[in-house]
């Protein structure tokens, strides 16, 4: 389970179409945002069978362009977060995975967790009274407490 960013379509996806590209096709995706994202490319990842075409550039300014497949599934954003705690507690996913900016690692000046942000503290509230939180760490806990 990746976030559904540019990172992931841009690094995991592509990594992974090597694989599909070898015959290796036991890896795939399932993408999800855990917050809002005013622009969701989910609805467009959907109506295109979750494929996209990813361009890259050379320092020359050469560009070339391939069809990523890669993605199997991309799940609604929704509140409570069902879709993503489901799709992360099945026991058939081997790695979940997480782009998080970095605003989202919640480290103060000293690089540690800043155990005093309020958005942590309420976050890590509303996942133990099984309620969605939007941070990384709420959305591990309710994830490895369903597993």
């Amino acid at each position: 389970m990746a976030a559904l960013g540019a990172f992931p379509p841009a690094h995991q996806a592509a990594s992974l179409q090597d694989l599909h590209e070898r015959g290796d096709k036991r890896w795939s995706i399932v993408a999800a945002n855990i917050r809002p994202d005013p622009l969701d490319p989910g609805p467009a990842m959907r109506a295109q069978g979750c494929a996209y075409t990813l361009e890259t550039v050379t320092p020359e300014g050469m560009r070339a362009y391939r069809r990523i497949r890669a993605i199997s599934a991309v799940l609604d954003w929704e509140p409570e977060q069902a879709a993503v705690v489901a799709a992360g507690a099945d026991p058939a996913p081997r790695i979940v995975s997480s782009t998080v900016t970095e605003a989202g690692y919640f480290l103060g000046a000293d690089g540690r967790l800043d155990l005093d942000a309020r958005e942590l503290l309420d976050s890590l509230a509303a996942s133990r009274c099984g309620r969605a939180g939007a941070t990384i760490y709420s959305v591990l806990r309710r994830i490895l407490r369903a597993a």
